[in-house]
């Protein structure tokens, strides 16, 4: 009879569900699997009153990535524990319960169907229940049907590897985000050896900044002009290997400098797009490692470091915000040093010093 009665209060709590966020509405799917639990990396424990609840709790919180839902207790109420991890990455821990259900979020790879030919290898995009395939070298297209010569590549690098030394936009096939269906990138070849991929270039007041969330997420701009190249493209390529990023940066009279990373990581969407760096060089000055650890921001969606204000609206620009800035390559374009709340790389030329130009750069740490 407690069986039946789980399995039918199962039946009853899977299902779509639909939560709101700041930057409009998402859907995601949940599975359950019935009497199982996960019981490593747990982040809290919290009563609720129905497994809406607790997934809104997990929805909300950058950490969270599943949760285990409690047999109904008195009044109806559930125990409810949210999980850093999911069932595929931490199966040790994960057993049957007479007790729990776990729920987590439907893996797009996980149709029971091959999605990805010729060896391609499946990863999931949760934020839009989409999924990406990683082709074999050789190989491109949505399902890695297609074989090809030398005409796309994985990264920035390789182009630079077979001998194509000259800067421009190539065909990238690893990392860029799947809602597009033929990614390209901009490489720098020539820079301090090359195979750079820029996400960020700013020479002119072409194209206009203060953009929205769903902008910066997925990019704007000319890749051959001024851009930004988009986070969850970022967050991609960052988190297939150790990057280190560069900073070049020049002035009204024609000098330049630059700083580097040694480390640089950007989160997913979920994790409000998190930003690590550290390991600083160069002849600009360190005014990035203050934005360690911070969430991107827009005029739509505030997730900066500042409790009084909304430092992107106020600055007209998304970026990493603490409160608010050290430097800011995002802020509106002025066509003198002093227009004020432009380009600002503190350390170099000082917060009223708006730069002519500047570029953001990744690559492979120690290729």
């Amino acid at each position: 009879m407690q069986t039946a009665i789980a399995f039918l209060f199962v039946g009853l709590f899977l299902r779509s569900i639909q939560f709101t966020i700041s930057s409009g509405f998402r859907y995601f799917d949940y599975d359950v699997d019935a009497f199982h639990r996960l019981t490593s990396h747990r982040i809290s424990s919290v009563v609720v009153n129905a497994m809406e609840d607790c997934a809104m709790a997990c929805l909300v919180h950058w950490e969270c990535f599943s949760f285990n839902l409690g047999n109904p207790m008195t009044a109806g109420k559930h125990e409810c524990e949210l999980i850093r991890t999911d069932k595929y990455n931490s199966n040790s821990t994960y057993s049957h319960s007479n007790d729990f259900h776990h729920f987590f979020i439907r893996n797009p790879c996980g149709s029971g169907k091959t999605l990805c030919k010729n060896g391609g290898s499946c990863y999931p995009v949760y934020e839009d229940s989409s999924y990406r395939c990683v082709c074999p070298k050789w190989f491109n297209g949505w399902h890695c049907e297609n074989k090809h010569g030398m005409t796309e590549a994985e990264s920035c690098i390789e182009w630079l590897k077979n001998g194509f030394n000259q800067n421009g936009v190539y065909n990238i096939t690893k990392a860029t985000a799947a809602e597009y269906h033929h990614p390209t990138a901009y490489c720098d070849m020539t820079t301090d050896g090359g195979g750079w991929v820029v996400f960020l270039r700013r020479k002119d007041s072409t194209v206009d900044f203060d953009q929205r969330w769903g902008d910066y997420r997925l990019g704007f701009g000319d890749l051959e002009e001024e851009f930004w190249f988009g986070l969850v493209n970022v967050n991609r390529f960052t988190n297939l290997g150790k990057h280190e990023l560069r900073v070049d940066l020049e002035d009204w009279e024609g000098n330049t400098a630059y700083a580097k990373y040694t480390t640089f990581k950007v989160a997913t969407g979920f994790q409000h797009f998190r930003l690590t760096v550290s390991g600083y060089s160069g002849t600009a000055g360190d005014s990035f490692s203050s934005a360690n650890g911070m969430n991107f921001s827009t005029k739509d969606s505030d997730y900066d470091g500042n409790p009084d204000a909304n430092c992107a609206e106020l600055s007209k620009a998304g970026w990493w915000y603490s409160n608010c800035f050290q430097a800011l390559l995002t802020g509106r374009y002025s066509h003198t040093p002093h227009g004020g709340n432009g380009i600002v790389w503190k350390d170099w030329k000082g917060f009223n010093y708006s730069l002519k130009s500047c570029e953001m750069k990744i690559r492979l740490h120690n290729i």
